[in-house]
């Protein structure tokens, strides 16, 4: 009989390779959302805040992207959670995706999340505590990760809601008397404000933010392994500390 010490060697070789593959990627299936000014479409392609960090990093690590597009979030977590792609963003931390996903050590911005409404209402609406929204319609976009205790007091009182796909359906619901009070990030609703043109007809309750989390790339655990996140954390939090990531930040959210 011959000796099985080669054919065990070779199997743990194979064994040890097939490891190292999974976990190195050489290129990642990404897909994101149109939600600016953090991801969109602009002359054909998809940039934005997020987007230019995510293809920094990327390009530090030598990783390539090899397709980038965009669907619904709903959609975009859908096949993410089903392991049809490895990369969704941007998104901030829920239990489901925590399920389905690996989340980065380092978000890629700090950003609060807001209540909109009409201007013409300054002074008729206020939000001092969820009580506030009593009488009024609340728009919100499906499958957002809005804190517990909104949506709880949202079922618990009886609150009249329109659920939507996207963020910039809701503004549009807001300014059409559809909707009262909307829930948006304050980056991305200053950026739909931009994009529909509504500048100076919008009011945001930046003081009392219903929660202030982090945006983070979400990778999906049936694709990415563990080891290969906390490598892109490590140069996401490299990147973030220099001038280049400075001038990102500044070109999407200037203050003038």
């Amino acid at each position: 009989m011959k000796s099985a010490g080669p054919i065990i060697s070779l199997c743990i070789l194979l064994s040890v390779m097939f490891t190292l593959s999974s976990h190195a990627k050489e290129s990642l299936t990404i897909i994101t959302d149109d939600w600016p000014p953090y991801e969109y479409e602009a002359n054909d392609r998809i940039v934005g805040f997020s987007t230019e960090i995510v293809e920094a990093v990327l390009k530090d690590m030598n990783v390539k992207i090899s397709s980038l597009r965009i669907y619904p979030w709903a959609r975009a977590e859908t096949l993410a959670f089903s392991g049809k792609v490895d990369m969704i963003y941007s998104a901030s931390k829920s239990s489901k995706r925590l399920e389905h996903c690996h989340f980065p050590d380092e978000p890629l911005i700090i950003s609060p999340n807001v209540l909109f409404i009409r201007k013409a209402d300054v002074g008729k609406l206020r939000f001092d505590s969820f009580s506030d929204l009593k009488g009024y319609r609340v728009g919100i976009v499906r499958d957002y990760a809005y804190t517990d205790a909104f949506l709880n007091y949202l079922k618990i009182e009886g609150i009249e809601t329109i659920t939507v796909w996207d963020d910039t359906t809701n503004f549009k619901a807001l300014i059409d008397k559809r909707v009262d009070y909307i829930p948006a990030d304050l980056g991305n609703g200053r950026g739909i404000v931009e994009k529909l043109s509504l500048e100076g007809q919008l009011y945001a309750f930046q003081d009392n933010p219903l929660k202030t989390a982090g945006l983070y790339t979400l990778f999906s655990k049936k694709r990415v392994d563990a080891s290969f996140v906390e490598k892109f954390s490590q140069y996401l939090a490299r990147f973030k500390a220099t001038a280049a990531y400075r001038t990102i930040h500044e070109k999407y959210f200037s203050l003038d």
